[in-house]
């Protein structure tokens, strides 16, 4: 902590990527949540988002003690595209049939790798200060998201996907890059307002959610 603070002297803007994960999925959340909604991924037993959570608390505190610094949070929502290629992309490849929780179409929202750079850059070059959710525009679920893909689906109890997910976990199924924590994630909305990336950076998004997800299908 005392080497950040000594880099930080030097430095007149911090930029970290956070994420919306860091707003907790709740199911009293608002939709779609602002920046100022309170941050509760801290709470969290997914451990990526309480860690995003936690990061959120320290730099509020931090800059609460360097007022003369701005330190901006970018939150972005799950991140596709052509380059991207990680456990969430791959999820819905993992197995031959993609569970999904009975009785639940909760939305979520996906930003193109494109847009985030170039939210990031126009934040850098506007030395702007605060919070700044990412997303594309409109909502998707799963079920759809898995209907693009081409991707056979099977509903099943909460219950039942969690035991099923526990279980390949705990036996190191190595197609399953996830704990079953985030199965909040699959069940509460975490689904953000981006005015503000329009309205204060003057910046459009240039791939809605449904254009992310199509170049990550097509990368494939």
């Amino acid at each position: 902590k005392s080497t950040f603070k000594a880099a930080a002297k030097s430095a007149p803007q911090i930029v970290f990527l956070s994420s919306a994960t860091a707003y907790g999925a709740l199911p009293d959340n608002d939709v779609p949540l602002r920046e100022d909604a309170p941050i509760r991924g801290d709470q969290s037993s997914f451990q990526y988002a309480r860690d995003k959570g936690l990061l959120e608390h320290f730099y509020r505190s931090f800059q609460k003690a360097h007022a003369e610094l701005k330190i901006v949070s970018v939150r972005p929502v799950i991140v596709y595209g052509p380059s991207v290629g990680n456990y969430l992309s791959r999820f819905i490849y993992a197995l031959p049939i993609v569970p999904l929780v009975r009785g639940l179409d909760t939305p979520v929202q996906f930003v193109h790798e494109e847009d985030v750079a170039a939210v990031c850059c126009e934040i850098i070059r506007q030395q702007k200060t605060g919070a700044f959710n990412v997303a594309g525009d409109e909502w998707l679920t799963l079920a759809e998201v898995c209907q693009m893909a081409r991707r056979p689906t099977m509903r099943v109890p909460r219950f039942v996907l969690w035991a099923m997910m526990q279980l390949m976990w705990k036996f190191h199924f190595t197609k399953l890059e996830s704990p079953p924590t985030i199965i909040d994630y699959l069940s509460h909305p975490w689904v953000v307002n981006t005015d503000r990336v329009r309205d204060e950076l003057g910046y459009q998004m240039r791939y809605s959610s449904r254009d992310a997800v199509e170049a990550m299908i097509a990368s494939r």
